[in-house]
């Protein structure tokens, strides 16, 4: 946490707003690469979000974020349909 804490004291301490941004990603070359290679099923991805989205969240106390972006760039491009 130690450059967004950066981030957040400073907001702070210059009466500034804080956003959350982003908690995850959708593409692959946003995430680290022990998530992509491994070798996870569905259920555990799904925790791991979970565990990461409630660690990240539980960090910085209730009322010091303004808002969260849960999801960044969600729509995928590629899609032919």
């Amino acid at each position: 946490f130690k450059q967004c804490d950066y981030l957040f004291n400073y907001s702070r301490s210059m009466n500034q707003t804080f956003r959350g941004h982003n908690l995850c990603w959708n593409q692959n070359s946003s995430n680290p690469e022990w998530l992509v290679n491994g070798d996870y099923n569905e259920t555990e991805k799904i925790q791991i979000l979970k565990n990461h989205i409630t660690t990240v969240m539980q960090h910085y106390p209730d009322d010091s974020v303004y808002c969260w972006d849960v999801v960044n760039e969600a729509v995928n491009d590629n899609q032919k349909n």
